[in-house]
């Protein structure tokens, strides 16, 4: 069904960081110190579809050695909808996780169904089980083919990592679109929106200082013309807080899912 090839990346993502990096003439993606640096002096003139059209051409040139060798189709759970993931292990206690669960708790306890969480989009993507535990954070329904994937983020990394970490979903959601027949995908809600908005969000002191109104709208219009380019979906932008008044972690699940209806453009 799907013919080997030789050469085959480890990841979906592979050197996706460092093309963000170098586009941006810094060191790294990670370091929060070097997003202050160009929040600070922001770039002239940030070419943002070229930036979106350079990560996604090289998740796309990854996308087409992975399903070249593939013995199988990939996992049939990539995509689902409406199976929120409420518990979180003993272990596992980061407040990204517990506010997560949180959320989709007390969504389902009020009988919403609207929200959903920890959404797989690569299992089986690559031999080896590579990918395989790379998920939207949440996912939310705006309406009959509309949907929110949100990288949801409490005090870790920064938000241009953030950032590029829900772009990089937004491809392989662009990259499933177009592919569904032969991954299996046909039927998938998910699948088969034709608007997505890509969000960070997170509590408002993870962007405390932070300049990024040139790069929300550079990325806009980035994911603006790559929808319109290879499939006319709608795609969007945004970077997103909770409200001031909001601390995570709360005892009441309900205060984070009345936070969640209150977030606000950054």
């Amino acid at each position: 069904m799907f013919p080997a090839e030789s050469l085959v990346p480890l990841s979906l993502f592979d050197d996706v960081d460092r093309l963000a990096a170098d586009h941006l003439n810094i060191a790294s993606i990670k370091h929060r110190s070097a997003l202050q640096r160009l929040s600070a002096t922001p770039p002239v003139a940030f070419d943002g579809v070229g930036f979106v059209r350079t990560l996604f051409e090289r998740v796309a040139g990854n996308w087409l050695g992975c399903i070249g060798a593939l013995a199988k189709s990939p996992s049939r759970e990539n995509w689902r909808w409406l199976e929120p993931k409420c518990d979180h292990a003993a272990h596992n206690s980061s407040p990204e996780v517990t506010l997560e669960r949180a959320i989709v708790s007390a969504a389902r306890s009020r009988g919403r169904s609207d929200w959903s969480n920890q959404v797989p989009i690569a299992s089986g993507m690559i031999a080896g089980g590579g990918d395989r535990r790379r998920a939207i954070d949440l996912v939310h329904r705006r309406g009959p083919n509309a949907f929110e994937f949100v990288e949801l983020k409490v005090g870790s990394d920064n938000p241009l990592y953030a950032a590029v970490e829900i772009l990089k979903y937004g491809f392989v959601w662009l990259l499933s679109r177009e592919h569904s027949a032969r991954l299996g995908y046909g039927g998938k809600s998910l699948v088969e929106a034709s608007d997505v908005r890509l969000s960070v969000l997170a509590p408002h002191p993870y962007y405390d200082g932070l300049n990024l109104g040139w790069l929300e709208a550079g990325l806009s219009r980035g994911v603006m013309a790559l929808g319109a380019e290879r499939q006319e979906v709608r795609l969007s932008f945004a970077f997103e807080a909770f409200p001031i008044s909001f601390v995570w972690p709360d005892p009441d699940p309900m205060t984070a899912l009345s936070a969640l209806d209150q977030r606000t453009r950054v």
